[in-house]
């Protein structure tokens, strides 16, 4: 049975893939089923067929690590084996991209009633 959760699920990660634009450098942090299904979804939905080789929408992705359960190794891994340029960094490293990053794509545990948003 599709739940309500799975509907609002497809409908983040539809209306988010939106956002991914050509030449975009997004951030995300650790691993995130969500996070991950927007970035697969627009690269996905931005392929065309050129000769026989399959070509994606042209964006790339930073992961930062989530010590000390390094989550975002799994992230890369999978992005690696979609051919989704990225690149693995720590968070003390985040300073050295700012001038690059266009996006961030964070999940969100939960909201509170004041609007803040918790995370990992």
């Amino acid at each position: 049975m599709y739940s309500k959760i799975d509907f609002a699920s497809q409908e983040i990660i539809k209306n988010n893939s939106d956002l991914i634009k050509e030449g975009d450098v997004i951030l995300t942090y650790a691993s995130d089923t969500l996070v991950q299904d927007i970035i697969i979804h627009s690269y996905k939905k931005g392929k065309s067929f050129l000769f026989f080789l399959i070509i994606g929408i042209n964006f790339e992705i930073i992961v930062c690590e989530n010590p000390p359960n390094n989550e975002g190794r799994d992230l890369i891994e999978k992005f690696s084996s979609l051919n989704i340029p990225c690149v693995y960094t720590t968070l003390a490293s985040i300073p050295n991209f700012t001038n690059t990053i266009t996006k961030v794509f964070l999940s969100a545990n939960s909201i509170l009633i004041n609007g803040t948003i918790i995370s990992k």
